[in-house]
């Protein structure tokens, strides 16, 4: 449900942008807690890694750049949401 309701979420006109950014952010968390995850592609941390010269990455450089392609993922959903 709480995917669904992620995934349905629009940014109504008459709705204040920080108020929805605040739906947001809440729907968010909610999905982090419940181990709902969004955006973490391997294939463009590997992309991202090759490009940046690391070939072997050690545990802590691989979540960072998990982690990075989630947050950058997020955005754009927050952005093709928002109206």
């Amino acid at each position: 449900m709480a995917h669904n309701r992620f995934m349905s979420l629009q940014h109504e006109s008459f709705l204040d942008i920080q108020d929805f950014r605040h739906q947001y952010m809440t729907l968010q968390k909610v999905c982090t807690e419940l181990g709902i995850r969004f955006g973490q592609s391997k294939d463009d941390v590997k992309v991202k890694q090759t490009s940046g010269g690391i070939n072997n990455p050690t545990n802590k450089q691989s979540k960072e750049a998990l982690d990075w392609s989630e947050e950058e993922h997020q955005a754009i959903i927050f952005l093709y949401k928002a109206n």
